[in-house]
């Protein structure tokens, strides 16, 4: 009998390559002990390299885990080590972008000069410090001339950004970051570490809050000349710069909105400076928020910039 012939159809398709699959993307989560029970985490790129950085670091935990961080299975280590700062902002990956990256990118608009020029004549330098750090937490104002939109639940142009989770600042950071007119300034702005912050907060007071310019020292009692806190925020955040500074120049360090920091452990990332809903006691300089994660969004939780001299 005569073989039948193929169809165009089938000829074309018994043609075309076989297709590619990328294999999937693998992070490993290096875990740091600072405690019987409190761990951070660092993360590595191959196996190889975790098991260095448990090494160097004395990593409690080896973790791999998907780009979502979704648990895959763990290796355990019996060493300590320190809390861990992601001090390098997100300026640029090679990760392929998703479609939904694509349409964001479509609707963000370029970077305004203006808006950087504003940022960076807002900051200050940290007194004995390499890094400089912005007056004000960013505003929805800049927020928006940046991302393009405003996720903000207490609307106001001058008011702190809020409901924007850190992964929405790494991808601020990484817009701001590639932008022509913020390559020229030879700065790279990122968050700050916790512990940073803390320092900046506290503008060389030995006390709980900080230190204002002309020495005095700022009390439970007088909170108020510097934060916007649950005594007298009437339950919202405020326009940025509206109490006094500290020492070293910096306005809402107490109060106003939580700040996110490039520093974690293991209850999540952590967040410092009080809110408008908080007492008095929780806008102290040291305290620390824990238990958020990468992806929480909450109207009361913004950030502020610091900036460091790019390494090209």
């Amino acid at each position: 009998m005569a073989q039948k012939k193929k169809t165009t159809a089938e000829k074309t398709a018994s043609k075309e390559a076989p297709k590619k699959t990328t294999p999937q993307k693998r992070v490993y989560r290096v875990d740091i002990s600072r405690t019987y029970s409190s761990f951070v985490y660092v993360k590595a790129e191959s196996p190889e390299e975790a098991e260095q950085l448990a090494e160097k670091s004395s990593a409690a935990g080896l973790r791999e885990v998907d780009d979502r961080g979704d648990w895959a299975g763990y290796i355990e280590y019996e060493c300590f080590g320190d809390e861990y700062n992601d001090i390098e902002p997100d300026i640029g990956g090679e990760d392929e972008p998703d479609e939904s990256a694509e349409e964001e990118k479509k609707k963000a608009p370029a970077v305004d000069p203006a808006v950087v020029e504003g940022i960076v004549a807002s900051m200050v330098s940290i007194p004995g410090k390499d890094f400089k750090m912005c007056k004000f937490p960013v505003t929805q104002t800049q927020w928006e001339a940046v991302m393009g939109k405003n996720p903000s639940e207490f609307k106001g142009a001058d008011r702190p950004v809020e409901q924007v989770s850190w992964d929405d600042c790494q991808k601020f950071l990484k817009k701001l970051n590639a932008s022509p007119a913020a390559q020229a300034t030879g700065l790279v702005f990122r968050l700050p570490t916790a512990s940073e912050r803390d320092f900046a907060a506290r503008a060389g007071a030995m006390g709980k809050y900080c230190r204002l310019a002309n020495g005095t020292e700022i009390t439970e009692e007088t909170l108020g000349e510097v934060a916007w806190f649950e005594d007298n925020s009437g339950n919202e955040t405020h326009p940025v710069g509206q109490k006094k500074p500290n020492a070293f120049g910096l306005y809402d360090m107490h109060g106003n909105v939580w700040e996110w920091t490039n520093t974690a452990d293991a209850q999540g990332r952590i967040t410092c400076g009080g809110c408008w809903y908080v007492s008095a006691g929780d806008c102290e300089s040291s305290n620390r928020l824990h238990g958020y994660w990468p992806d929480d969004r909450i109207p009361f939780l913004g950030f502020r910039l610091c900036a460091s001299v790019r390494a090209d």
